[in-house]
Parts: structure tokens; sequence; C-alpha cells
């Protein structure tokens, strides 16, 4: 059955290119806050949620997705992270897998720079809940363990040294 949806609802996904660790260049799409039919309120700007796919090695895409949909019709700007070892870009990239926490740092606090720098509407800057559990298909189960645990440490760390502007 066909559903008649108005396309000013959707938010199309614009790809982005930041600093990453070393000067490299990672990559990402941003969602934009995307629905006619609400505004938020006077004063205040929206939320940023930083995505990321299971990894080391899948890739987001700029595909339909209703988990982006929902966020960006509610007033969230989301973008979708493709670190170093992410598929999609070449064989040099793919094998530059960035997931030390020493290198993640500076990179999540480029993207929110370079996507709030361009997008000084929006605000504070949020990890989705997906990343804690990323790494579910590596591996047996110790080996998505300790991923999961890496990935929570590393938000619990960009959260305590940036409190005003990432949460976790």
């Amino acid at each position: 059955k066909e559903i008649d949806v108005d396309p000013a609802v959707f938010s199309m996904p614009e790809p982005i290119e930041f600093r990453s660790e070393g000067g490299r260049t990672a990559f990402a799409y941003f969602y934009p806050p995307t629905n006619p039919a609400y505004e938020g309120l006077l004063g205040e700007r929206p939320p940023l949620i930083v995505e990321s796919h299971g990894g080391p090695t899948g890739n987001a895409s700029p595909m339909f997705s209703l988990e982006m949909q929902f966020w960006t019709t509610r007033g969230f700007a989301v973008c979708d992270v493709n670190y170093g070892g992410s598929t999609g870009y070449g064989r040099a990239y793919r094998e530059r897998f960035d997931f030390e926490l020493p290198e993640m740092v500076p990179m999540l606090v480029n993207l929110r720079t370079t996507v709030i720098g361009r997008r000084p509407s929006l605000d504070l800057t949020m990890f989705s809940p997906r990343a804690a559990g990323m790494g579910h298909h590596l591996g047996d189960g110790s080996t998505s363990e300790a991923w999961a645990g890496a990935c929570n440490e590393l938000i619990h760390r960009v959260c305590r040294l940036f409190p005003k502007n990432f949460v976790g």
C-alpha cells in the first residue's frame, strides 16, 4: 500500500569531509532537522546526534533510513560517520582503521567543529545509543564485548573532556 507523505519532511543526506588525526580526511553524512510543520522554541538550537555504523569495516550510506528520518522530523540533526576503516573510500581508507581512543577524540571534536561551523544553528552534540553496540559482527562474543567497552569508554572520555559540547 502506498502512503502519501510530503517530500518536504524528508531530510536529505549531505556528504561532508572533516579532519581526522594526523591531518587525514574522514567522511560523514549530515542530515539536517527537517519538518516544515514544526518550529523549535525561540532561542533554542537543535541538537546534533553523532551516529556510527557497526564496525569496523561497515559503512554509513546515504540510503533512505527511517531511523534518520525519525530524528530529523523531531528537530534533531544527525551526522552518520564513516571513520577510518569504513568501506567505500578505497583500500587505503579501509586499511586505516582509526578506532584507537587517542585518535578518536580529536576526530570527534573536529567532526563537531566542522558540522557546527557549517551549521551554527546547532547545539549540543549527543552520541547515538547505537554507538555503544558497535562491532557486533566482529569475531566472537568476547570480541564484541571488548569493542562495545572501547566504544563506551570513548564516549565517556569525550563527554568528560567537553561537557558543554557533548553528552552520551
